[in-house]
C-alpha cells in the first residue's frame, strides 16, 4: 500500500489570517504539524537529505528540531516524533507521540516535494472543503455570471445541508457569521430561503445545521472549519465586503 493511502494523506492549501499556504491533512494530526514546517521546496530538501543519510543501518540517529520545537529522531528502521523537544531533552524515557517506519517517512518527504512544487491556485484544493465534500463552480446564465456550492459526496448530509445554506444566504449575513465567529459570540442563524428552513447554531468549538423542513438530525461541524469553509466562499464569489474581513 503506498503512503498516500495508508496514512489518508490529502495535499491542499489552508488559509491564515489573509494568507494561502501548502499545507498536508493526513491520519496523523502530529505529522501534519511537523510537515507544515517545511513550506517551501528548499526547506522540504533539507529534510530529504537528512533521511537520505540513513539508508545504512550504521549511522547514529539524528535528531532534527523545528522552528515550532517539534522533534524528530530519525534512525535507519524508525523515527520519533516529540511534540516538544523538551520531552525527549528533559526524559529520555519519554515515549514518542508518533512513531513511523523511516522508510514510510522517506515517501511522505518525497510525495511533500512533488506537492510544493505545484501551482498553489491552480491544482491545490483546499483541504477543509475536501474534507466536508464541497466544491464551489459558476455558470452563465442570460449572460450573467452565477456562483453556487456543490456536495460531491451527496450521501454526505453536513455537505448538502452547508451547501444549501451558502447558496441560500446573502453574502451580508455569511459575513456577519464570521465576525460572530472571530467575536467567540454564540448564536443562531436561519437561511435565508424559508423553503429549506435551514438553522445554523454557532457555539465556540462546535457548529451545528439542521434542515427543519425536512426533520433532519443535527450536524457537527468544527467552528474553525466553518469560518474557513465561509471566507472561501466569499473569496469565490469576489464580494465587495471582503476587504472588510478581520481574519483571527
Amino acid at each position: 500500500m503506498d503512503v498516500i493511502s495508508k496514512y489518508k494523506i490529502l495535499f491542499g492549501k489552508r488559509r491564515v489570517h489573509r494568507t494561502q499556504f501548502k499545507a498536508m491533512s493526513s491520519a496523523l494530526p502530529i505529522l501534519d504539524c511537523f510537515m507544515v514546517e517545511f513550506r517551501s521546496f528548499h526547506q522540504s530538501e533539507s529534510l530529504f537529505n537528512i533521511i537520505n543519510l540513513h539508508n545504512l543501518p550504521n549511522k547514529e540517529e539524528t535528531h532534527y528540531v523545528t522552528q515550532g520545537m517539534m522533534l524528530a529522531r530519525i534512525s535507519y528502521e524508525q523515527t520519533f516524533f516529540y511534540q516538544e523537544d523538551a520531552h525527549f531533552y528533559e526524559n529520555k524515557e519519554c515515549k514518542p507521540d508518533l512513531i513511523l517506519p523511516t522508510k514510510d517517512f522517506k515517501e511522505i518527504i518525497l510525495e511533500w516535494r512533488k506537492h510544493l512544487q505545484r501551482n498553489l491556485f491552480l491544482e491545490d484544493k483546499n483541504l477543509t472543503l475536501m474534507k466536508n465534500h464541497l466544491d464551489f463552480f459558476y455558470e452563465y446564465k442570460n449572460d450573467i455570471k452565477i456562483y453556487f456550492v456543490k456536495s460531491i459526496q451527496p450521501s454526505y448530509q453536513l455537505s448538502q445541508n452547508l451547501a444549501i445554506f451558502l447558496n441560500n444566504t446573502q453574502p451580508e449575513k455569511l459575513y456577519e457569521i464570521i465576525q460572530y465567529i472571530e467575536m467567540g459570540i454564540e448564536t443562531v442563524f436561519e437561511s435565508t430561503d424559508s423553503n429549506h428552513q435551514l438553522t445554523l447554531t454557532i457555539s465556540k468549538r462546535y457548529s451545528s445545521i439542521q434542515n427543519i423542513y425536512q426533520k433532519e438530525d443535527v450536524y457537527n461541524i468544527f467552528t474553525y472549519q466553518l469560518r474557513e469553509i465561509l471566507r472561501e466562499w466569499l473569496i469565490h464569489i469576489d464580494y465587495g465586503h471582503f476587504g472588510k474581513l478581520r481574519f483571527t
